[in-house]
């Protein structure tokens, strides 16, 4: 799940020019597919997480809280 992790984090890092967001995106991520991974969630649910924090991103980047590293 490591890889599949960090394959999106370094999605993210490349869009958005932030390592930062990179490393948020990580941790998330894996977070999110853990819970879902322990059947605590539902796929719904997961995808819904995965939308929102990608939304969250932009909402952080729109307001200048994070920019290029």
């Amino acid at each position: 799940m490591s890889a599949h992790c960090l394959i999106h984090a370094g999605f993210v890092w490349l869009i958005t020019g932030s390592a930062l967001l990179g490393l948020i995106e990580f941790v998330v991520h894996f977070i999110i597919d853990v819970i879902k991974c322990e059947n605590r969630t539902s796929f719904q649910t997961d995808q819904w997480l995965h939308l929102l924090s990608k939304a969250i991103y932009v909402i952080v980047i729109w307001l200048g809280l994070v920019g290029p590293s």
